[in-house]
Parts: C-alpha cells; structure tokens; sequence
C-alpha cells in the first residue's frame, strides 16, 4: 500500500515507505476466512527533543477474522453477532479487501508521537543530540518581556 494512496488521508500519518502485507488467507468450515501474517512500514516523525526527522520502523503481525453469512456465526446456539474483532464478508463480491482492516491496524501500531529516550552518555537515542540541551530552560530577561506585563510587574513588586 503507497504511502501516497487516498486510504491514507486523513489519517495525520506520514509514511516513508509502503505497507509491505506478507501472510496467507484460509478459509473455515463455517465458511469464515482468517488471515494471518505481518506487515512492516517506516512512518515519519519529528523528534520530540530536537524536532528533527526521524525514521520511525515499524512491524506488526496480522491476524484479520472474516466473518460469513452477514456477521452470524454457525455452530453455537446462540448464532451471535461477529465480535469487535470479526469483520464481514461480503460474498456477493467474491474479493476479499483488506484496505480498511489494514488501515486500522497500522493507525492503532504507529505511535503518534515520539520523544526517544537518553543513552548512558546522556545523548538521544534517536537523533545523537545532548538531552541535556532540551532539559535548561531559557533564563528570561527584562528587556525581552512583552511591555503589555508591566502592569501585573508593578503589582507583583507592591
């Protein structure tokens, strides 16, 4: 699946590369199907310490449980309704699509933000920046302060 491609929009993801599916599909006696294999993409994000970008990889497995017969399922007494994660099949197409099961996984899988963690020399473990850097807070000066603060300034020092 292209980075670029419309299942995409929306989604506030950036991808580098495509969403590689490797896996099988297998059909039950119910008449069910299951897939079942991974999938692996590199996201774009910027780094929450330096706002660099970084290649963020990521791989997941993949099972996807299809459901037949309009989302009931044969054999139990009840015939209950598919589960949360059981989608439907539609027979009458006879094509099984996996772009929405696949969008929603891989929105669930990437993380939406990024902050690395610090090596044992205290640099970050994604860009190689000194984490100390983003920990020092800027000393305020009294010339820099918006003038609209007087005000609240001058009662301050009553």
């Amino acid at each position: 699946m292209p980075p670029d491609a419309p299942l995409w929009s929306g989604s506030e993801l950036t991808l580098a590369s495509p969403v590689a599916v490797e896996g099988a599909a297998s059909a039950t006696a119910e008449g069910s199907v299951v897939v079942r294999g991974s999938w692996k993409t590199v996201a774009l994000h910027e780094c929450g310490r330096c706002l660099e970008e970084l290649r963020v990889p990521v791989e997941r497995a993949l099972t996807l449980a299809y459901v037949a017969d309009g989302g009931r399922r044969r054999g139990g007494a009840d015939d209950s309704p598919a589960g949360a994660d059981e989608r439907v099949l539609d027979g009458r197409s006879g094509a099984l699509s996996l772009d929405e099961a696949l969008r929603e996984e891989v929105l669930l899988a990437v993380p939406r933000y990024l902050s690395p963690s610090e090596d044992d020399e205290g640099r970050c473990t994604r860009c190689g920046v000194a984490a100390v850097r983003f920990r020092q807070s800027p000393e305020p000066s009294e010339s820099a302060a918006d003038p609209r603060w007087a005000a609240l300034r001058a009662l301050q020092a009553e």
